[in-house]
């Protein structure tokens, strides 16, 4: 089983201000640093599938989706072993939801303890039926070695989407893959 957090680095840029101050400018050297030329290709798909988040959280998206989410998709799609997929994008609302669904914002409902949790996770009810699931999940996985939902493969790209109304999604943000994989292509060709 394999997975990420949708906002894996909001972690450590959301609260030191970095997020708030990055203009389009600084957007645009964060892309540069991960796309180079197909920098502009790369900001437009982000403010495609993120509207209303700012330059900074764009580039904290990049860079996250760079040093998490893509290496967790080429690892599934390199396995030969059965591998699941999934994404967490519960949004924790603290700190007015500058976190997002950041790195570690998952664990306690891994562990099913956002009761002790309550200052990084709030305090909505709906929270208790999202533990209850995701810790499901993994004890089923653990246990039987299936946590019931289908397979990876790269044909659908099945990724359960961890969420208040958690379902299994066919290729999440599959316009940001399909455009890392074009970026890729193009600087490797």
């Amino acid at each position: 089983m394999i997975g990420t957090n949708r906002d894996e680095l909001y972690l450590f840029t959301a609260l030191d201000g970095r997020t708030a101050t990055v203009d389009d400018a600084g957007l645009r050297k964060v892309a540069q640093r991960y796309a180079g030329d197909g920098a502009d290709e790369l900001v437009a798909a982000y403010a495609a599938a993120r509207p209303g988040r700012l330059p900074g959280q764009l580039g904290a998206s990049i860079a996250g989706d760079d040093g998490f989410w893509l290496p967790a998709i080429h690892r599934a799609e390199r396995r030969r072993a059965p591998t699941w997929m999934y994404r967490f994008d519960w949004a924790t609302p603290i700190f007015d939801g500058v976190l997002g669904a950041c790195h570690g914002i998952d664990l306690p409902f891994v562990f099913d303890t956002v009761e002790a949790a309550r200052g990084f996770v709030g305090d909505d009810p709906a929270l208790a039926g999202l533990a209850a699931a995701v810790h499901q999940s993994w004890v089923r996985f653990a246990t039987d070695g299936d946590p019931g939902w289908p397979v990876y493969e790269t044909r659908r790209r099945p990724t359960m989407r961890f969420e208040l109304d958690s379902a299994v999604v066919d290729d999440p943000d599959g316009d940001l893959r399909a455009c890392w994989s074009s970026l890729a292509a193009s600087t490797a060709g």
